[in-house]
């Protein structure tokens, strides 16, 4: 379990919840499937659910009957046990159509838009736009770009924030998905979603990165890239970060948005080594987009060169007072 959530298991306190550990619903998933291997015998899809740590889990798994000599070893379900109907693309109102529009104009007047590779979008099927998150404003930046529909895949706390809830709803689709467990619900809808002919918006971090560096990547849109087929459209934003204290300046802060190469999943396995081989794929992609300062976990695993390294970039170091922290 500590591999596969990427932590020291000298650091892992096996009282304190999964969650604790950055475990969201896809790795819970692939838990669930690594358990089945290991234990040799079928595990209910939402057992990380049922029991939140180590130690509950642990004393479950103590009181089952061990496996007998015929028990054969069950790889995971090929597909989410709960699966909600089809999906279809909603025209979005004309209040949405407004708030849309709005929010392009809104964007472009409170800050400079630099963007390079929008030539890169796949311009038909579905995929997966895979960002790094640096800010709660990165969705109407990321809208702003693509101008297109595309369905938000985001954390179900943000429903405790009634505006931003409302706002993401305007832009377009969101799935909510529940933290710390195996939110198999919002799984099947992503890959309906993506099945569906849709665009599925994710950050493989998980979250906002507080230091302004990426964050080692989840399995989530590995996962659902691989299960459904498609490929990853990675995308980085960086200057946003220091939008706050731009306005208070009355200054208009530099963003400089870049689309990289689309990047095909391996096969339809969805086993762990593999799952994190794309996922290492995918974050590297996103780190030769991103100035030194912001690539995080993967400063050094990024070699010279890139797809934009004959770009020149004046970005700062992520809080930088002194710099507008994106391409001039």
């Amino acid at each position: 379990m500590a591999a596969e959530l990427g932590v020291d298991p000298g650091s892992i306190d096996v009282r304190k919840p999964f969650s604790r550990y950055g475990m969201d619903s896809m790795t819970a998933v692939v838990l669930t499937g690594e358990l089945e291997q290991w234990l040799g015998r079928p595990v209910p899809p939402d057992l990380l659910g049922q029991f939140a740590s180590i130690e509950s889990l642990a004393e479950h798994l103590a009181q089952e009957a061990p496996p007998t000599e015929t028990s054969a070893i069950q790889p995971p379900a090929e597909e989410p046990e709960d699966e909600p109907a089809a999906w279809e693309r909603r025209a979005p109102s004309f209040f949405q159509r407004l708030v849309q529009g709005l929010t392009v104009r809104v964007v472009r007047v409170l800050m400079r838009i630099e963007v390079e590779g929008l030539e890169r979008v796949p311009s038909s099927g579905p995929f997966i736009l895979a960002c790094n998150h640096l800010h709660i404003i990165d969705t109407p930046i990321t809208f702003s770009v693509l101008r297109g529909p595309v369905v938000f895949f985001v954390s179900e706390h943000m429903l405790g924030f009634p505006l931003v809830g409302w706002f993401l709803g305007q832009l377009g689709q969101s799935i909510y998905v529940a933290r710390g467990e195996g939110d198999r619900r919002a799984l099947a809808s992503a890959l309906a979603v993506l099945r569906g002919g849709g665009t599925l918006a994710i950050a493989p971090e998980g979250r906002i990165s507080r230091t302004g560096g990426l964050l080692q990547g989840q399995t989530g849109a590995a996962y659902l890239a691989t299960r459904a087929g498609v490929p990853v459209l990675p995308v980085v934003a960086f200057g946003q970060e220091n939008l706050g204290r731009h306005w208070r300046r009355l200054r208009r802060p530099a963003v400089m948005v870049r689309l990289g190469t689309p990047l095909n999943p391996p096969g339809t396995g969805v086993r762990t080594p593999q799952l994190e081989e794309f996922t290492e794929r995918i974050m590297l992609a996103l780190a030769r987009m991103l100035p030194e300062a912001y690539r995080g976990f993967y400063a050094g695993a990024v070699k010279e060169g890139s797809d934009f390294s004959s770009a020149p970039v004046s970005a700062a170091k992520p809080g930088d007072s002194g710099s507008t922290g994106g391409n001039g």
